[in-house]
């Protein structure tokens, strides 16, 4: 340990320090001015829907074409079938698969494309859009 006394590795250990603080400071100012969108109010977003006195549509004005639909009112079927086609064993597995994370690093390594093992738990979780995606998020998506 001979080697920590020497006045160079003395230097690079306090600039090492000093950047340190830096980058902490840096972070942690970026963090709190940073505003976050709420991402609910682009999800519930609708369209406004101009009607005559009698009720018929005259027409839509807005972004979104949409109608908020409580979940009660989805179809049981409708909702098992959206689950299969993303995530088949959504009911019989925890919020992450293993497995499925091993096989997307594989496939992404090999060159066959991004792909990730999250369940639709970690996506809800994460992400509020899929377009987010990109190799270094996968460890922290999945």
């Amino acid at each position: 340990m001979e080697w920590l006394k020497k006045p160079w590795v003395k230097l690079g250990i306090r600039i090492s320090g000093f950047l340190f603080l830096i980058g902490a400071t840096a972070f942690t100012i970026a963090y709190f001015t940073t505003d976050i969108p709420d991402p609910n109010e682009y999800v519930n977003s609708q369209s406004t829907i101009i009607q005559f006195s009698d009720g018929d549509e005259v027409g839509r004005i807005g972004a979104q074409n949409r109608t908020i639909v409580p979940l009660a009112g989805v179809p049981q079927d409708l909702r098992r079938a959206v689950l299969a086609a993303e995530d088949k064993g959504f009911y019989s597995q925890g919020a992450f698969n293993p497995l499925a994370i091993l096989r997307g690093a594989i496939n992404t390594a090999l060159g066959r494309g991004l792909q990730g093992g999250s369940t639709i738990t970690c996506l809800l979780y994460t992400s509020p859009s899929p377009r987010d995606a990109t190799l270094s998020r996968m460890p922290s998506s999945a």
